[in-house]
């Protein structure tokens, strides 16, 4: 996968390359698909001018019904090629991969001595992307995270950077400080690794006080960088596709140092790590089974979780963390601004948010469904509608956004994507 950027005034285009209309430009270049697109961007000026206003965005999404990774062109107008290694009907996936280790490939940079167990699931989690635009992955069989690198027909696989059951049932990653932070159900914990080595650096756990077994659930970290948001819910070892019976989500908080990335220590502990914390909500606030926590580009907070009415489905919630002194000191609260009107029938999972527009990407799937076939969608939505937020309104109620007319990018009646799950938007 090219990640250069076009060619700069020192490139020329000369005989048939220079003489190519626009028109006949894009006549051809609509028959390519994002990444013959990106080097194309790299043949002369021209054809980089060209190429240049056209959305070369892409998507990759686990899919866990398959133990799979798809990668798609975020376009809703895309007409790329599938890969000969796609069944795929659809012309948004440009390449599906095995989300497992390459076994022929012995060499390992790092890993722990603790084998996974012998029922762990093959399911793929959650994505994380490197400065480099390598890709991590959390996958349950693993108990790890495993590195794909780019190449030309997008990603294969590079190493599996660090596995053991400390990193048990991993749901959750962030990449910041040249660190790479990895949430583990099994165990509650988040654990720091060396972005290069896999190397353990630290390992938070729960708070004083906070006695429950929370279930963490995706994580992000906040624009300022200072900490990483975690979606969560007490524990109840029930169905995760179906709703509690009592409502116990929160958003949890673990501080980071901004200097470095490490958690934050308490000095009158003997410098203890804190741990992570649930953020004060309001009364009326009933988060669900939330997770997969985003920011979109507005600063407002994203979490799917289900729905407080009688349909058991899920929706996306939007929240801001306003500061305000509580005790004489500084606490993050809550504020709900409402929930994205046109997923709500979609009941989606997943959530991802371009860098370079307001689009937002969705993953969704029928888990009603029998079949053994669960044919998932990716949709697409132009706007995540924080824009029209007024951020200093104190009276504003929660309300229904809209956020535009809805695209399917992967249509569930052909049952390309085997339950989708996680999706990561690549600019």
């Amino acid at each position: 996968m090219s990640s250069r950027p076009g060619p700069t005034g020192t490139g020329t285009c000369t005989g048939i390359l220079e003489g190519l209309s626009e028109d006949l430009l894009l006549k051809i270049f609509g028959h390519l698909n994002v990444l013959d697109l990106r080097v194309a961007a790299c043949v002369c000026q021209h054809w980089n001018s060209v190429i240049k206003p056209l959305d070369l965005g892409l998507l990759v999404v686990t899919v866990s019904g398959s133990n799979e990774l798809a990668l798609l062109s975020s376009s809703s107008s895309s007409s790329s090629n599938t890969t000969s290694n796609s069944a795929s009907s659809s012309s948004a996936v440009i390449q599906r991969f095995a989300a497992s280790p390459n076994h022929r490939k012995r060499k390992r940079f790092y890993h722990t001595r603790q084998a996974a167990g012998p029922t762990a699931y093959q399911w793929p989690t959650c994505l994380a992307v490197g400065p480099q635009k390598q890709l991590y992955l959390s996958q349950y069989k693993v108990q790890g995270v495993l590195e794909f690198r780019p190449c030309r027909k997008g990603y294969q696989y590079r190493r599996t950077l660090a596995s053991g059951r400390n990193l048990a049932s991993p749901e959750g990653l962030v990449v910041a400080y040249n660190s790479l932070y990895v949430v583990s159900v099994q165990n509650a914990t988040i654990s720091r690794l060396s972005l290069k080595t896999g190397a353990l650096l630290e390992r938070a756990g729960p708070a004083q006080g906070m006695n429950d077994f929370w279930t963490l659930w995706g994580m992000t970290i906040s624009p300022c960088q200072r900490y990483l948001l975690i979606a969560g819910h007490v524990s109840d070892e029930g169905d995760y596709r179906q709703p509690t019976d009592t409502p116990t989500g929160a958003i949890l908080c673990l501080d980071l140092d901004p200097t470095n990335g490490s958690f934050q220590r308490n000095p009158q502990h003997h410098g203890t790590i804190m741990g992570y914390y649930a953020i004060p909500a309001p009364p009326s606030l009933a988060l669900n089974r939330p997770s997969d926590p985003q920011y979109c580009r507005h600063g407002i907070l994203h979490v799917s979780t289900f729905a407080p009415n009688a349909s058991g489905g899920r929706r996306i919630q939007k929240f801001s963390l306003p500061k305000q002194q509580i005790n004489n000191h500084e606490e993050e609260l809550i504020r709900h601004w409402g929930w994205l009107q046109e997923a709500d029938h979609f009941h989606p999972w997943g959530i991802a948010f371009s860098n370079k527009t307001d689009q937002v990407f969705l993953t969704s799937t029928n888990h009603g469904s029998t079949s053994n076939v669960n044919g998932g969608q990716v949709l697409q939505l132009p706007t995540c509608g924080c824009h029209h937020l007024d951020l200093a309104s104190n009276f504003m109620p929660p309300r229904a956004i809209s956020c535009g007319n809805l695209t399917a990018l992967v249509n569930g009646q052909h049952a390309v994507l085997n339950q989708p799950n996680y999706v990561l938007s690549i600019d």
